[in-house]
């Protein structure tokens, strides 16, 4: 039997953990579908589904910008599926822009927030997709568009983070080391690139979210080359991400 909206809703009724608040893009409602993947896909066990072990850690929207016009939006779910050391950390976001583009990111880690794999579909102007699983101290990334298939595997260690720079979800899976200068391997599997970049604590700042003041970490990873900052709440939510050098910006919308 296909599950249903309801189901859902059942799920988060049931989760033994309470839930946190949220701060939910304009107009956004409790989306089943990306939940519902994971049951279909057999990421939720049966047992860990009838208990009710779906935690939900975030929900948003996310205004998308590139030279200050608006191209898109990106909307993220994050749960927390299973306890104890069963335990994962699932994130799913759908990104639609302007132009007609789709992606479909979505990372399932522990609850180190250390990624274990990491999926995008894309369609538009080019399809394909990209699959990176964590395989001993190793990541297999494997890419599939119009041009044909391949493989690549690359050295991972347990600073070696996976980062599409303009998909938001994936930054709040970088908490683990927001706390002080800490340098990090990051894999960006779409463009094949993997650079060494410093992650740092610019300190406290107040951003907006639309109307409302909210107080933030500002973080920033850079490089030679390369530079994003993302701002983060005390519980590790996005609240704006900035890409100088693709002119990019992504900004959360209230509730």
């Amino acid at each position: 039997m296909t599950p249903t909206a309801s189901t859902v809703q059942d799920l988060r009724a049931g989760s033994a953990a309470p839930t946190p608040p949220l701060l939910r893009g304009s107009g956004s409602r409790w989306r089943a579908v990306p939940l519902l993947a994971a049951l279909v896909g057999g990421i939720l066990a049966p047992s860990a589904a009838a208990e009710g072990q779906v935690v939900p850690l975030d929900e948003a929207d996310y205004r998308l910008f590139v030279g200050g016009s608006p191209v898109g939006q990106e909307h993220i779910t994050i749960h927390r599926l299973g306890l104890g050391q069963d335990a994962r950390i699932l994130g799913q976001s759908e990104i639609s822009m302007d132009d007609g583009t789709q992606l479909r990111p979505r990372l399932e880690a522990g609850t180190d927030l250390r990624a274990s794999s990491y999926q995008n579909e894309f369609t538009g102007s080019e399809s394909g997709e990209v699959v990176v699983s964590r395989v001993g101290r190793r990541l297999v990334a494997r890419s599939r568009s119009a041009a044909g298939e391949s493989q690549r595997e690359y050295p991972a260690s347990d600073r070696t983070v996976i980062l599409e720079p303009r998909v938001v979800l994936l930054y709040y899976f970088l908490q683990p080391w927001a706390g002080s200068d800490t340098d990090l391997t990051v894999l960006d599997p779409r463009s094949g690139t993997r650079e060494t970049l410093t992650f740092r604590l610019m300190g406290p700042e107040e951003v907006r979210v639309g109307r409302n003041p909210v107080q933030a970490r500002h973080l920033r990873l850079e490089g030679p080359d390369t530079r994003m900052d993302v701002w983060m709440d005390e519980e590790g939510r996005v609240l704006r991400l900035e890409v100088p050098g693709a002119d990019f910006r992504a900004e959360r919308l209230p509730a």
